[in-house]
């Protein structure tokens, strides 16, 4: 027999402000379609206009040679199931981009979890 969830995940439809940024997840390999349905080599807008929560989760200084630059792992929280493959980015509105390292679904399955990698020069 199946115990019912801690938190009933409609409850995160209460909180209006734990989603505050917008995502859109690309495939960078993948192919777009023209206004004629011609594909286009280039970037895929995989999912368009997703509400996220972005939180820090770590990060490091890497040096190389002369240059050095930061690297710093978030955490992506999307309600809801998706299915989001590593390799592809993560554009987030007013934030900038992040490589997806990983992608994983809560216990409650009702949110996406996506650690990613951004880089500041």
């Amino acid at each position: 027999m199946r115990r019912p969830p801690i938190i009933d995940p409609r409850m995160y439809a209460m909180l209006p402000d734990l989603y505050p940024q917008i995502v859109t997840i690309i495939n960078p390999d993948g192919d777009s379609v023209d206004e004629w349905g011609q594909p286009i080599k280039g970037e895929e807008v995989i999912f368009e206009g997703l509400e996220c929560n972005v939180a820090p989760a770590g990060g490091d200084e890497v040096r190389n040679g002369s240059t050095s630059y930061g690297l710093h792992t978030h955490m992506i929280t999307i309600p809801g199931l998706y299915d989001i493959q590593a390799g592809w980015f993560a554009d987030v509105e007013d934030d900038g981009k992040y490589a997806i390292l990983l992608s994983e679904q809560d216990s409650q399955r009702s949110q996406t979890r996506i650690r990613a990698e951004g880089r500041e020069i």
